[in-house]
């Protein structure tokens, strides 16, 4: 009885010895990691060649919906005839991992721009330069992305985009990916180290508190432990880890994507990736790399997501193209139809033929209202002109027909790419 005693005691200690240190470490892990501080000079300068290419990187903020001011920059190729920036090309957005800011995209910005395609680094609200000072490993991070894709859709200079996600920043990729908003803008991704979800984060871990020790009951040791730091990351950051589930929208997403991980990392573990693959619900690929968690990417691993991307991209630009002139056309063959129409008495404005009455004052300019004017019957001088107008608006509109559901078939076909 004496001895059982004492092991209850023991167990009892050890389990909230490593409650309070998992309470601690993961919620500081969570809530506020090291914050990376730098100037806009760190950046380089904003003006610079490369490859004889002019390139400019335009610095500013943008608001989330939190009303927090994010640190932006946006590289893009300039034309050196008239010194303004090309129009209608592919972006790259990356996102960096919790403690991380713009400075990490440098290494990646010269390679996207040697393609033809822009750049986009950001910090988040909590890290870097922006404001905030509660990181939440994407629940509030989206808020971010989100505003960044907004502002780019408005953006004469891209026109379909791309996301580079590094762990919290491939976790935001993943979320905003499958929202029904972006995946039409969203054309691929890379996910490096991204995880599938934080409670299982943190099982892991508190697995290698209490694997090693036999005869203690893991499972319930373990659920204590996440409650507890559950509960201590949703009093400092007012969100339930338990909402970032990505396994969930992992089969949501229809954009390819390349997932990388490394091999030894020991914060966030292969599996998490390999999960995602299994349930992601594109075109899809996988590759592991040498490094653990925070360790720079290997070369041959940084050549092969660029390379997926570039080949994405450039795919995804072609079919907007098209889309593009089909609009066009589609919307000069509505112009046509309401100009062709109109039929024209010599004499009379307006005249009435059955139930429909058709005004003539459409030249360019808008027809005028009706109001209480009496709508005129008058005849027309040639027969055959009519029914030559009526044959050409029925093409016009056949045609409309057949351009909408051309365009409708490139839409849908781009959906499910």
């Amino acid at each position: 009885a004496a001895g059982q005693g004492r092991y209850a005691a023991g167990y009892s200690r050890l389990r909230a010895l490593m409650i309070k240190d998992m309470d601690s470490i993961f919620a500081d892990l969570i809530c506020r990691p090291p914050r990376k501080y730098y100037s806009v000079e760190d950046l380089g300068p904003e003006t610079f060649w490369l490859n004889g290419d002019l390139y400019i990187r335009k610095d500013f903020k943008l608001q989330n919906r939190s009303q927090m001011s994010i640190a932006c920059s946006h590289y893009f190729p300039v034309c050196q005839k008239s010194g303004q920036a090309k129009k209608g090309i592919p972006c790259v957005v990356y996102l960096h991992g919790n403690s991380g800011c713009r400075l990490e995209a440098d290494e990646l910005a010269d390679d996207f721009l040697s393609t033809g395609i822009s750049f986009f680094s950001v910090d988040f609200a909590g890290c870097g330069v922006s404001d905030g000072n509660i990181v939440t490993l994407g629940y509030r991070e989206r808020e971010d992305l989100e505003a960044i894709l907004d502002y780019l859709k408005d953006d004469s200079c891209v026109s379909n985009v791309a996301l580079y996600g590094r762990s919290m920043g491939a976790a935001t990729a993943l979320l905003v990916a499958s929202d029904d908003r972006y995946y039409a803008f969203i054309s691929c991704m890379v996910l490096d180290s991204c995880y599938c979800s934080l409670r299982q984060v943190l099982l892991d871990h508190a697995c290698k508190f209490t694997g090693h020790i036999p005869l203690l009951p893991y499972e319930t040791m373990a659920d204590s432990a996440v409650e507890v730091v559950r509960s201590a990351v949703e009093a400092r950051a007012g969100f339930d880890l338990d909402t970032l589930d990505l396994l969930k929208v992992a089969s949501l997403c229809q954009a390819p994507v390349l997932f990388g991980h490394a091999s030894e990392d020991h914060l966030v573990s292969a599996s998490h990736s390999y999960r995602l693959f299994r349930e992601y619900g594109g075109e899809k690929d996988i590759t592991i790399f040498k490094g653990d968690h925070n360790s720079p990417r290997p070369e041959d691993f940084t050549k092969r997501a660029r390379d997926f991307l570039v080949k994405k991209l450039k795919s995804a630009e072609s079919d907007f193209n098209q889309l593009r002139r089909r609009k066009r056309i589609f919307n000069r063959m509505k112009l046509l139809l309401f100009k062709n129409s109109v039929f024209k008495a010599k004499k009379e404005p307006v005249y009435k033929l059955g139930a429909m009455a058709v005004r003539e004052e459409f030249n360019g300019s808008s027809p005028s209202k009706l109001g209480s004017q009496e709508i005129r019957e008058v005849k027309l001088d040639d027969h055959t002109n009519f029914f030559l107008v009526l044959i050409g608006s029925l093409v016009a509109l056949v045609v409309i027909y057949v351009l909408n559901f051309a365009n409708l078939g490139v839409e849908m076909h781009y959906r499910y790419l």
